[in-house]
């Protein structure tokens, strides 16, 4: 449900229809999926007085994760009657616009051309916006369709990568983390933090780095040598060469890990060659 409310604005609109659809869509039974919604909206995840005067679901919090990520957009609008953001922090969102709505069907007329404003505003731009619900352009979306459900706090720091770095480097990130049989944002997440501490901001810069990183770990890889007295390597020795590589196979968080990890493995076999 947090998925279908970013990806449509900060609200989602939870008539009849949309209930049976949604039901339909996550494969839950009509009855269960609104006891759970029923228990949302009573322990505050969604404004039980907004659901109830609109219609709709959406809270303080998912409105205020909207505006910081449509910081770039010139002008973002929101009813009024939907608006939950505190009087005092309204004014650090300089891009929002609060509109008055008199009744539901002008609230709907508005909602739709809203929609047709986002659409229409695609064709003439090439800038990727949240609306765009491609794969290969929206990181949330990528990372849904490739990594599972995105939890709520995931879904707060993803957009605040986005913000930083873009959806392009974002899904880089991602892309990098299930090619290296690491599919979690953790792994994805710490990608992005050293770009962000090399000053890494183009995928042509993210590429370059990690072929000039691939390459010192080529010529740094010690070569294994033979026993010159018969040809035959110890047992002792393969046991040991096998667990120093298993240590360096494992999960590093940082290329400051792999280069301490590769340090140790070198001066373990520096003293047989």
């Amino acid at each position: 449900m947090l998925m279908k409310i970013y990806d449509n604005s900060y609200f989602y609109e939870w008539t009849e229809k949309e209930q049976l659809l949604f039901s339909k869509r996550v494969n839950v039974d009509i009855n269960l999926l609104n006891d759970v919604i029923n228990d949302c909206l009573k322990w505050g995840l969604f404004n039980e007085k907004v659901y109830k005067s609109a219609q709709i679901l959406t809270s303080r919090a998912i409105q205020e994760r909207y505006l910081e990520a449509s910081s770039r957009r010139k002008r973002v609008e929101i009813p009024r009657n939907h608006l939950l953001i505190d009087s005092d922090r309204v004014n650090v969102y300089k891009n929002l616009v609060i509109v008055d709505i008199n009744n539901r069907s002008d609230e709907l007329m508005y909602e739709k051309s809203t929609q047709s404003k986002v659409k229409e505003s695609k064709v003439k731009s090439t800038t990727t916006t949240r609306e765009e619900k491609n794969p290969e352009n929206d990181a949330i979306v990528f990372y849904q369709n490739n990594l599972g459900v995105v939890r709520p706090a995931i879904t707060e720091e993803l957009l605040v990568f986005i913000k930083d770095f873009g959806d392009e480097l974002v899904i880089e990130a991602l892309k990098r983390a299930i090619n290296r049989n690491k599919p979690n944002w953790g792994y994805a997440k710490s990608i992005l933090q050293d770009w962000g501490r090399k000053g890494i901001n183009t995928i042509e810069q993210a590429k370059a780095e990690e072929v000039e990183f691939q390459n010192q770990q080529q010529q740094r890889r010690p070569s294994y040598k033979q026993s010159s007295r018969k040809g035959i390597v110890p047992e002792w020795y393969e046991e040991q060469k096998k667990k120093h590589e298993e240590m360096l196979q494992q999960e590093p968080k940082s290329k400051e890990e792999i280069e301490e990890k590769q340090k140790e493995l070198d001066s373990f076999f520096s003293q047989f060659q």
